[in-house]
């Protein structure tokens, strides 16, 4: 939560509200962003489907979402590919067609992705609502200490896309992502469990599961992985 809020901050832009249904989401999402001295409105528990916050996003720019399908790992509040998922997914699209915004940036697990029936009829549904509906893999490791690859569907609003092509900007759509691949001290990762006052900082556990010299290397980001 709140990667693409960075990023977007870097650039000059400016973080216009944040939700997640998980209480502990919310609170490093807040405690990151202080400590990196971002501003902004703090992020709130509160849930997509509840219509009666979505005014508060008019105007934006950029809405980003990331949706459910991990009911295999027990995500809290979601039914991965069940009702339940596909009850977010209508959301988002309901939220979209509301809002009306120039860009919709939607990322999840390549599980989703890999299914072409699935990704058809979630771009279908924001292709009639006027978006030019782009598939993109990412590896997480290319930016964070994490082995995981991600699909985003990025929806862009028919004007901006004419904008994209009026000035010869389709080609940056596919281009290849600069593989960063971050140790976890370059990326600043904070303890789930860390109070307003920690720094930065792994408990025994997270060392245990995330440290090269560990037994199981299936956990290790990418080949070679040093800590330092």
């Amino acid at each position: 939560m709140g990667g693409f809020s960075i990023a977007a901050e870097c650039m000059g832009g400016q973080l216009v509200g944040a939700w997640d249904t998980d209480d502990s989401a919310v609170r490093m999402f807040n405690l990151g962003r202080t400590a990196r001295g971002f501003s902004g409105p703090p992020a709130e528990c509160a849930c997509l489907q509840d219509r009666r916050n979505w005014h508060r996003l008019a105007g934006v720019d950029v809405l980003t979402a990331g949706f459910p399908w991990e009911a295999r790992r027990g995500a809290p509040g979601t039914a991965g590919s069940g009702r339940g998922g596909w009850d977010f997914r209508d959301s988002l699209v309901a939220m979209c067609d509301a809002l009306r915004p120039p860009f919709l940036v939607l990322e999840g697990l390549w599980d989703f992705f890999a299914c072409p029936r699935r990704v058809q009829a979630m771009g279908h549904a924001y292709t009639r609502l006027g978006y030019t509906v782009v598939v993109r893999e990412e590896q997480a490791a290319s930016y964070l200490p994490q082995w995981r690859r991600r699909g985003f569907l990025i929806c862009i609003r028919t004007d901006a896309w004419c904008e994209i092509e009026r000035r010869g900007l389709r080609s940056a759509l596919g281009q290849q992502a600069p593989n960063w691949s971050p140790t976890v001290r370059q990326a600043g990762l904070w303890n789930r469990r860390a109070e307003a006052e920690d720094v930065p900082a792994l408990d025994p556990g997270d060392r245990a599961r995330l440290a090269p010299q560990g037994t199981n290397r299936a956990t290790w980001p990418w080949p070679g992985y040093s800590r330092g």
